[in-house]
């Protein structure tokens, strides 16, 4: 049976180091079972020369697979991921983060699944977190695998690790794609795509081994990220996906959580995660 084509969509950034992207890109295309039929590298406003170096060594290999989309100033995730979405020239695209490490047979398992459903729009996986290697997992985050599960869990928490999805490129244009909400605009996609009917699949294996550890505990946390946060739930809540007394209630807990001192968010999430 003749595969379906994907794409394969990754930012780059100014403060992304060069051997963590070099190693992203070997992960989702050197050995992979089933290799993209195009990689779309977005570079998100002006990056260092290590990292143009390693741009510059993919094209010498694979210049008919790659697309760079070159943004001027660094414009932020959502857009970033937008104006990489417009370049896309097949309707499954996968996502993938510039520090994470795909799993060898992360896109043949997805590609099964969207053949098998011919109504699958949204196909994530679970991850493994680590720190230095990903032969050291430190955590894994598992996400529900069927429909009614992933509708209630969006209700609390983001159902789809963002560096794992694979989606129909159409279907997340017809809901308006990524949406400014600093912090959020992934989480804020998902739960539009479910208010459309949009059908979603966790598969239950670690396909993606993303990096934790300090600096995610440091985006995760503070006022800035109170007030970010603050502003997702209202759009959700007025939205009709959740009801104010809910919106309180997830709202007083998850800032008290956000403003707890670094090693008591670092403990809570170990409660979240699943080793």
């Amino acid at each position: 049976m003749t595969s379906l084509k994907f794409s394969v969509l990754i930012p780059v950034y100014h403060g992304d180091k060069p051997e963590f992207f070099h190693q992203a890109l070997e992960s989702i295309y050197v050995v992979q079972t089933l290799k993209p039929d195009q990689l779309v590298i977005v570079i998100d406003g002006p990056i260092p020369e290590a990292l143009e170096d390693v741009i510059s060594s993919w094209l010498s290999k694979y210049d008919d697979l790659i697309t760079l989309v070159r943004l001027s100033e660094n414009v932020g995730l959502g857009i970033a991921l937008s104006k990489g979405l417009e370049e896309c020239h097949h309707d499954l695209v996968a996502r993938m983060d510039s520090d994470d490490v795909a799993r060898e047979n992360r896109f043949e398992k997805q590609i099964e699944e969207f053949r098998n459903d011919k109504n699958l729009k949204i196909c994530g996986s679970n991850v493994h977190e680590f720190v230095i290697s990903t032969g050291e997992i430190s955590s894994s985050k598992i996400v529900p695998r069927d429909m009614e599960d992933i509708v209630s869990f969006a209700k609390y928490r983001n159902p789809i690790n963002h560096p794992t999805v694979m989606f129909s490129r159409q279907a997340i244009h017809n809901v308006g794609g990524y949406i400014p909400m600093r912090g959020f605009e992934d989480y804020y996609l998902w739960v539009r795509c479910i208010l459309a009917g949009y059908t979603f699949y966790n598969i239950q294996e670690c396909l993606v081994s993303m990096r934790g550890g300090q600096p995610q505990l440091a985006r995760r946390s503070g006022l800035m990220y109170v007030r970010d946060e603050i502003a997702f739930f209202y759009a959700i809540t007025v939205a009709g996906f959740i009801s104010f007394p809910k919106l309180l209630v997830i709202l007083t807990l998850r800032s008290v959580l956000r403003l707890l001192p670094r090693v008591g968010l670092r403990r809570v999430y170990r409660l979240l995660r699943e080793k």
